[in-house]
């Protein structure tokens, strides 16, 4: 798993991979549905899955969509590989 140098660095995850790190705090159940997102009064709403909300300030909202972004080419580059090495 690819850890980013900003993450490596604050010690967030220290030396576990991301989903090591939230063992214990998060379920297997892989979501294919997109959160839905808002603005409300200068402020970030997500609405996730299985009930998850998050508020978040605008600076905050763009640095997460960054890093979903980053992360979500990356898997489907993993998904792809992966792919080709069942064939």
């Amino acid at each position: 798993m690819i850890l980013s140098a900003d993450r490596c660095r604050t010690g967030r995850w220290r030396n576990r991979t991301p989903i090591d790190a939230l063992a214990g705090t998060m379920n297997d159940k892989v979501h294919d549905e997109a959160s839905d997102v808002e603005a409300l009064d200068g402020r970030v709403v997500v609405d996730g899955p299985d009930g998850v909300a998050v508020l978040l300030t605008p600076d905050a909202a763009l640095e997460t969509s960054d890093r979903l972004h980053e992360a979500a080419v990356t898997a489907q580059g993993q998904k792809v590989i992966a792919d080709k090495e069942e064939r």
